[in-house]
């Protein structure tokens, strides 16, 4: 993003050093403005309660916790919701499991919200929750076949501040950092493997810092700590929720170079792409990250991958840039829908 007293030297550079541009968002601060207006006349139309909670609109952490907590105890013999960590602000990071019981079932873990401005992750995250729990009837098949590990928000602190203070913040909310004023680290910078490497930074006030250390950060910390809990747990899928540029991502994003399973991991992304086009007609493109976007060592994607977890991806929802992070939120329901599809089919891959 430019502003307008950078807009000129922005363009000259370009210009001089030869380099193509487009302009996807003209003017974002009154996209943000419109967004917030859309917001506060949906909220006063229709108050957001647990009774009408839905995908029409964007929540808070606690309207999200609340419905979460709800819907857990409406389906208490097939669920339960835990705390699995606090966040620097003393929020709680909160896990749903979903099991019908039975022993020794292949299961997945689920993550929305790394990114704090990345609105349509937890709404997703919720929405197959929502499906898994609240129209459990249609979904026999994979309920007996799997158990569900879902935490609709990991970034919690970051997220209530995008909604409230910066609309365009990612990180998290701790610090301030290494002798600066920055606060927040790149929660998906922020896993051990290859930490610090391509694609982070060690410097505080960057966009991607990747903290002081591997799990420096109670959010990444609490996933690791679960997951570590758990040893004899038979993992098989995790997806992470992201936004946007509607892509697949799969390992490796430290390096250009391809696990060697690669092949098998690609059959099933590319089921999930059929499964999204069917739906409404969105074209996603499945690729490593590394190679398909840029370098993100530290990442949540590579780490589950390396400790056993098979089929491992990022999922970057709509759009391809039109409102990129500021998604208006008629297009929930439909992104939500070709998830929920594209997760089926990668259930009936596996």
């Amino acid at each position: 993003m430019a502003t307008d007293e950078n807009k000129k030297f922005l363009l000259d550079y370009l210009k001089t050093h030869g380099l193509d541009h487009s302009i996807m968002i003209a003017d974002v601060e009154k996209l943000v403005s419109e967004e917030r207006a859309q917001m506060s006349l949906k909220r006063l139309i229709n108050p957001p309660t647990v009774k009408n909670f839905g995908w029409t609109q964007y929540y808070s952490a606690e309207e999200i916790d609340a419905w979460v907590k709800d819907t857990v105890t409406k389906h208490s013999d097939i669920s339960t919701v835990e705390v699995i960590g606090q966040t620097t602000e003393n929020r709680p990071i909160h896990l749903v499991k979903i099991s019908t019981g039975g022993s020794g079932k292949p299961s997945i873990f689920i993550d929305g919200t790394f990114h704090a401005r990345e609105w349509v992750s937890p709404a997703v995250t919720t929405y197959i929750v929502n499906e898994l729990l609240n129209n459990r009837g249609k979904h026999e098949t994979i309920l007996n076949a799997f158990d569900f590990y879902i935490v609709p928000i990991v970034n919690v602190d970051g997220y209530e501040y995008s909604r409230n203070t910066n609309r365009y913040w990612r990180k998290t909310r701790s610090g301030p950092h290494g002798g600066t004023t920055c606060y927040g680290v790149d929660t998906n910078r922020n896993f051990a493997f290859h930490f610090g490497e391509n694609g982070s930074s060690d410097y505080p006030c960057s966009e991607i810092y990747h903290g002081p250390k591997a799990f420096s950060e109670p959010e990444t910390d609490a996933l690791r700590k679960y997951v570590e809990a758990l040893p004899d747990v038979d993992w098989v899928l995790y997806l992470s929720m992201h936004s946007y540029s509607q892509l697949f991502l799969s390992p490796w994003n430290w390096t250009r170079d391809l696990p060697e399973d690669h092949d098998e991991v690609m059959a099933v992304a590319t089921a999930a792409l059929a499964a999204i086009k069917a739906t409404h007609g969105k074209d996603y493109i499945a690729g490593s990250g590394a190679n398909l976007l840029y370098y993100s060592a530290g990442c949540s994607v590579d780490w589950f991958k390396d400790i056993g977890f098979k089929y491992s991806y990022t999922i970057e929802l709509r759009d391809k840039g039109q409102y990129g992070f500021a998604l208006p939120p008629d297009q929930i329901i439909p992104n939500a829908e070709e998830i929920w599809a594209a997760f089926e089919a990668i259930l009936n891959k596996i």
